[in-house]
């Protein structure tokens, strides 16, 4: 907006109502936008805002980055899944090309999720950090007709793709998990060893 230019004419605030941010692969949710600029024309500050998923994104400067809060009721992921994380919170920076999570938490699979989270774009796309999980239903993960109990766990990821919506098809996990007051569905081990000649039933664990 013009280094050093003259105070007869200064713009101080930009605001933008359902905006669409451009991002090759990624389909993000009309934003409002509400930045403060300095006296050299920079950003001061700036909020992202999107009311359907009740959506809040906090920048300011910190040297060539933008330190980041954010928070949302339901935040889906651009990323070639329909999983969605709610009530999620998480902090960290952005800079161009890049996304970096340094915290994050919400609800997932009627459990707990957090972690941390560091996300790379330009000729190709890269999304790498760790996981933590608890008190998550097993079944919302495996199916209910195979499993069910709590489990508690945690891990790194890792996934790559040329385009954004291949990144959770493409990620790998490692890590362990522990599963309380389990039951394996159609295995029903304790008839078979008493003599009753069936698999049904529920073998718990």
């Amino acid at each position: 907006w013009g280094h050093k230019a003259s105070e007869a004419m200064r713009v101080e605030r930009v605001v933008a109502h359902k905006a669409r941010i451009d991002l090759p692969g990624v389909t993000l949710p009309p934003l409002d936008i509400d930045a403060q600029l300095n006296a050299d024309g920079g950003i001061a500050s700036m909020s992202l805002m999107n009311e359907e998923q009740k959506l809040q994104v906090k920048l300011e400067p910190d040297g060539q980055r933008m330190k980041l809060t954010a928070s949302a009721k339901s935040l889906a992921l651009p990323f070639g899944t329909d999983f969605k994380v709610d009530d999620f919170d998480g902090k960290g920076s952005v800079s161009p090309g890049e996304l970096v999570l340094t915290e994050f938490e919400g609800r997932g699979y009627s459990g707990f999720l957090g972690g941390n989270a560091h996300l790379r774009w330009g000729d190709n796309w890269a999304l790498e950090g760790e996981l933590s999980a608890r008190q998550v239903d097993a079944a919302a993960r495996v199916g209910a007709a195979r499993q069910v109990g709590q489990l508690e766990g945690k891990g790194t990821y890792t996934s790559g793709a040329a385009i954004a919506d291949k990144l959770f098809p493409a990620g790998h996990m490692e890590g362990t998990f522990t599963v309380q007051n389990g039951g394996l569905a159609g295995m029903g081990l304790k008839q078979v060893l008493q003599g009753g000649g069936t698999s049904r039933g529920t073998t718990p664990f």
